[in-house]
């Protein structure tokens, strides 16, 4: 598997400051909005003491969700709302229908006031994993399954990913150099172009690679998207001249038949590149571009089309 260049899975903790910055915005943020005007169902049954609750699984997936629900119950706790919680089951877990994932104990009022915004939280990520999981298992060892930033939660989604056995690609614009079409189309008349062509459009993407390459040592990786064979052989020609080219390179082949991929890949292989498939793949065509030489296929799929597992809050 690929995991020093398109996994920095490593990076989502909780010692990041980034990654807590989206669980601020992504899972508080759920939480305040929906307590906005407070529980006015709550409110108007009055107290009712303590109670114990517990999550069950109404389908079988793999767990992602425990280091987002542990940092959630401790924010939690800042305001004033305890809530007690034993997990049964660890990250990346697989379980089956009908297991009791969590046992929470506290107020009732309290726990029926972050209902919702639990069981949102871990239906997505574990609908994530459980997707990327099973189509991970589908593609040979050597290939990496990768996120996309086509995500509603960024690197929350991307974190779920991981477990499944994927990778995170890019986790912001900062984390990597990735050159795409209108980069290219806008880049023409960029000052750092414009010296390096002369002010002449025919040489526009070896000047762009020139630039990027520069700056290789500064991000993760650099990735260039090609779209045609014969901007295959210009990247083939222009890195075949280069002494010293960037080791974190990547070519992303992207909206290629796969005939044009098995024509691709052999060209790439002469210089030393990570080779990235992506565009048009889904569950239905995903092993096609399985094809030898190919390092990893992203696909927004994993994450805008990932089904929320069904899991249930029951008080007991």
């Amino acid at each position: 598997m690929l995991n020093h260049l398109m996994n920095a899975s490593a990076e989502l903790t909780l010692e990041n400051p980034f990654y807590v910055k989206a669980l601020e915005a992504f899972v508080w943020g759920a939480f305040e909005l929906d307590r906005l005007s407070g529980d006015a169902t709550s409110e108007a049954l009055g107290p009712v003491g303590e109670s114990k609750a517990q999550i069950i699984a109404k389908e079988s997936g793999q767990f992602a969700g425990l280091l987002e629900l542990t940092w959630f119950l401790s924010r939690l706790k800042q305001e004033g709302l305890k809530i007690d919680m034993v997990a049964t089951i660890a990250e990346g877990e697989l379980f089956e229908k009908g297991r009791v994932l969590f046992e929470f104990s506290g107020a009732s009022a309290h726990l029926l006031l972050v209902e919702r915004t639990i069981l949102n939280l871990l239906q997505r990520l574990c609908g994530i994993a459980t997707k990327t999981h099973l189509l991970q298992a589908r593609l040979p060892n050597s290939i990496q399954l990768l996120a996309t930033r086509k995500t509603l939660w960024g690197p929350l989604d991307k974190r779920a990913v991981a477990l499944g056995g994927g990778g995170t690609h890019r986790l912001h614009l900062g984390d990597a150099i990735l050159v795409k079409e209108n980069h290219i189309s806008s880049a023409i008349s960029s000052a750092a172009v414009l010296q390096c062509c002369n002010q002449s459009r025919q040489h526009s993407l070896r000047c762009i690679l020139s630039v990027v390459f520069s700056r290789s040592d500064q991000v993760r990786f650099v990735e260039v998207e090609l779209e045609t064979l014969e901007q295959v052989q210009q990247f083939v020609d222009y890195a075949k001249g280069q002494s010293d080219l960037p080791a974190n390179l990547v070519v992303m082949l992207d909206n290629f038949t796969l005939d044009q991929i098995r024509s691709a890949v052999p060209l790439l292989k002469t210089v030393d590149v990570t080779i990235e498939v992506s565009g048009g793949v889904n569950e239905g065509n995903l092993t096609d571009y399985a094809i030898d030489g190919v390092d990893c296929i992203s696909a927004g799929m994993l994450t805008n089309r990932a089904h929320a597992v069904d899991l249930s809050m029951q008080f007991v």
